[in-house]
Protein backbone atom coordinates (compact mmCIF):
# COMPACT_ATOMS: atom_id res chain seq x y z
CA UNK A 1 0.00 0.00 0.00
CA UNK A 2 1.52 3.37 -1.44
CA UNK A 3 2.64 5.71 1.73
CA UNK A 4 -0.07 7.79 2.77
CA UNK A 5 -0.57 10.93 5.09
CA UNK A 6 -4.66 10.83 6.93
CA UNK A 7 -5.27 8.86 4.21
CA UNK A 8 -4.12 10.94 1.14
CA UNK A 9 -1.39 9.17 -1.26
CA UNK A 10 1.83 10.68 -0.63
CA UNK A 11 4.10 9.86 -3.63
CA UNK A 12 7.89 9.78 -3.33
CA UNK A 13 10.13 12.23 -5.15
CA UNK A 14 11.04 9.54 -7.70
CA UNK A 15 7.12 8.98 -8.04
CA UNK A 16 5.94 12.76 -8.68
CA UNK A 17 8.84 12.82 -11.11
CA UNK A 18 7.54 10.11 -13.53
CA UNK A 19 4.06 9.98 -12.93
CA UNK A 20 4.01 13.40 -13.13
CA UNK A 21 6.80 15.87 -13.83
CA UNK A 22 8.15 13.44 -16.57
CA UNK A 23 4.35 13.98 -18.07
CA UNK A 24 4.63 17.27 -18.01
CA UNK A 25 7.29 17.95 -19.68
CA UNK A 26 6.64 15.04 -22.03
CA UNK A 27 3.13 16.89 -23.07
CA UNK A 28 5.55 19.99 -23.97
CA UNK A 29 7.79 18.68 -26.13
CA UNK A 30 10.24 17.80 -23.22
CA UNK A 31 11.51 14.19 -23.44
CA UNK A 32 13.37 13.82 -19.87
CA UNK A 33 15.92 11.25 -21.54
CA UNK A 34 17.19 13.09 -24.02
CA UNK A 35 20.44 14.71 -22.16
CA UNK A 36 21.07 17.48 -25.27
CA UNK A 37 18.18 19.20 -23.68
CA UNK A 38 17.25 17.92 -20.35
CA UNK A 39 19.77 17.48 -17.60
CA UNK A 40 18.59 16.23 -13.91
CA UNK A 41 19.69 17.02 -11.11
CA UNK A 42 22.28 19.76 -11.21
CA UNK A 43 23.95 21.71 -9.31
CA UNK A 44 23.56 25.61 -9.89
CA UNK A 45 26.09 27.01 -7.76
CA UNK A 46 28.85 24.87 -9.30
CA UNK A 47 28.24 24.80 -12.48
CA UNK A 48 29.36 27.03 -15.39
CA UNK A 49 26.71 27.76 -17.58
CA UNK A 50 28.49 30.00 -19.87
CA UNK A 51 30.67 27.02 -21.11
CA UNK A 52 28.42 24.38 -20.41
CA UNK A 53 30.02 22.62 -18.02
CA UNK A 54 27.58 21.45 -15.76
CA UNK A 55 27.84 19.51 -12.91
CA UNK A 56 25.85 17.01 -11.19
CA UNK A 57 24.75 15.73 -7.42
CA UNK A 58 26.68 12.88 -7.62
CA UNK A 59 29.79 15.05 -8.49
CA UNK A 60 29.23 18.18 -6.10
CA UNK A 61 28.08 16.52 -2.46
CA UNK A 62 31.31 15.08 -1.23
CA UNK A 63 33.04 18.64 -1.90
CA UNK A 64 32.86 21.61 1.21
CA UNK A 65 31.90 23.83 -1.72
CA UNK A 66 28.46 25.60 -1.57
CA UNK A 67 25.81 23.66 -3.31
CA UNK A 68 22.28 24.71 -4.60
CA UNK A 69 20.15 22.07 -7.04
CA UNK A 70 17.90 22.25 -9.78
CA UNK A 71 15.97 18.92 -10.10
CA UNK A 72 15.51 19.45 -14.06
CA UNK A 73 17.70 21.97 -16.16
CA UNK A 74 15.62 22.68 -19.48
CA UNK A 75 18.06 23.31 -22.15
CA UNK A 76 16.82 25.60 -25.70
CA UNK A 77 18.51 24.19 -28.78
CA UNK A 78 21.62 25.02 -28.68
CA UNK A 79 22.19 24.29 -24.74
CA UNK A 80 22.04 28.30 -23.90
CA UNK A 81 20.40 29.77 -21.25
CA UNK A 82 23.16 32.40 -19.56
CA UNK A 83 20.81 35.40 -19.89
CA UNK A 84 17.89 33.72 -18.30
CA UNK A 85 20.47 33.19 -15.59
CA UNK A 86 21.27 36.44 -15.61
CA UNK A 87 18.19 37.98 -15.17
CA UNK A 88 17.07 35.31 -12.53
CA UNK A 89 20.15 37.08 -10.75
CA UNK A 90 18.65 40.64 -10.95
CA UNK A 91 15.05 39.57 -10.85
CA UNK A 92 14.87 41.75 -7.22
CA UNK A 93 16.11 44.67 -9.73
CA UNK A 94 13.71 44.28 -12.99
CA UNK A 95 10.10 43.59 -13.01
CA UNK A 96 9.75 42.66 -17.05
CA UNK A 97 6.35 42.32 -17.94
CA UNK A 98 6.90 42.79 -21.84
CA UNK A 99 5.58 39.39 -22.43
CA UNK A 100 6.99 39.24 -26.16
CA UNK A 101 10.57 39.01 -25.28
CA UNK A 102 12.48 35.85 -24.71
CA UNK A 103 12.12 35.56 -21.12
CA UNK A 104 9.60 37.52 -18.64
CA UNK A 105 8.06 37.41 -15.47
CA UNK A 106 4.69 35.91 -14.21
CA UNK A 107 3.15 36.64 -11.09
CA UNK A 108 2.32 33.26 -9.25
CA UNK A 109 -1.13 34.38 -8.73
CA UNK A 110 -1.39 34.09 -12.50
CA UNK A 111 0.30 30.68 -12.54
CA UNK A 112 -1.82 29.15 -9.84
CA UNK A 113 -5.00 30.49 -11.64
CA UNK A 114 -3.78 28.30 -14.56
CA UNK A 115 -3.73 25.44 -13.20
CA UNK A 116 0.06 25.65 -12.65
CA UNK A 117 0.29 25.48 -16.21
CA UNK A 118 4.36 26.52 -16.93
CA UNK A 119 3.71 26.23 -21.17
CA UNK A 120 5.25 29.34 -22.15
CA UNK A 121 2.32 29.80 -24.55
CA UNK A 122 -0.33 29.96 -21.77
CA UNK A 123 1.88 33.51 -21.20
CA UNK A 124 3.59 34.90 -24.28
CA UNK A 125 2.30 37.19 -26.06
CA UNK A 126 3.10 36.69 -29.93
CA UNK A 127 2.64 39.38 -32.49
CA UNK A 128 1.56 38.34 -35.42
CA UNK A 129 2.79 40.07 -38.51
CA UNK A 130 0.44 39.77 -42.00
CA UNK A 131 2.34 37.77 -44.69
CA UNK A 132 1.93 39.11 -48.04
CA UNK A 133 1.29 36.18 -50.62
CA UNK A 134 2.48 36.46 -54.53
CA UNK A 135 -0.92 35.72 -56.15
CA UNK A 136 -1.34 31.50 -57.54
CA UNK A 137 -0.95 32.61 -61.63
CA UNK A 138 2.66 34.35 -60.15
CA UNK A 139 3.71 31.89 -58.08
CA UNK A 140 2.88 29.25 -61.24
CA UNK A 141 4.59 31.57 -63.62
CA UNK A 142 7.92 31.46 -61.76
CA UNK A 143 7.94 27.60 -61.60
CA UNK A 144 7.41 27.63 -65.03
CA UNK A 145 10.44 29.39 -65.05
CA UNK A 146 12.54 27.58 -63.21
CA UNK A 147 11.55 24.53 -64.74
CA UNK A 148 12.75 25.54 -68.49
CA UNK A 149 15.85 26.76 -66.60
CA UNK A 150 16.44 23.19 -65.02
CA UNK A 151 15.34 21.55 -68.32
CA UNK A 152 17.81 23.80 -70.42
CA UNK A 153 20.70 22.93 -67.56
CA UNK A 154 19.90 19.33 -67.79
CA UNK A 155 20.13 19.51 -71.93
CA UNK A 156 23.49 21.47 -71.55
CA UNK A 157 24.63 18.40 -69.34
CA UNK A 158 23.69 16.21 -71.60
CA UNK A 159 25.23 17.64 -74.45
CA UNK A 160 28.72 18.05 -72.26
CA UNK A 161 28.53 14.33 -71.64
CA UNK A 162 28.18 13.33 -75.41
CA UNK A 163 30.67 15.42 -76.20
CA UNK A 164 33.33 13.76 -73.44
CA UNK A 165 32.68 10.50 -75.01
Amino acid sequence: MPPTIKGIYDPSEFETRKEKIDVLLREQGWLANDRSKVILEVDTKQSNFRTQNYKMVSETLSNELETKFADYLLLDGKGDIPDVIERYKKRREESSTDRKGKCFFVPYNEIKENGYDLSISKYREIEYEKVEYEKPEVILTKIDELEDQIKANVAELRRLLEQAQ
